[in-house]
């Protein structure tokens, strides 16, 4: 028998979900399309690396 996959919950506030929905909309407003998770994750790696100090 398969082992079931387990899933994971986590809470973040009211704030950082909003924020999380922004990023989400630039995203697809910038590409004209959905991103899956990998590339979005891609995407804010290089953002970061372009702007850290």
């Amino acid at each position: 028998m398969p082992e079931k996959m387990r899933m994971t919950t986590i809470w973040i506030s009211p704030d950082t979900y909003r924020r999380l929905l922004h990023v989400e909309r630039v995203l697809i407003t910038k590409n004209g399309r959905s991103i899956n998770p990998s590339d979005a994750v891609k995407e804010l790696i290089e953002f970061w690396k372009k702007h850290r100090s």
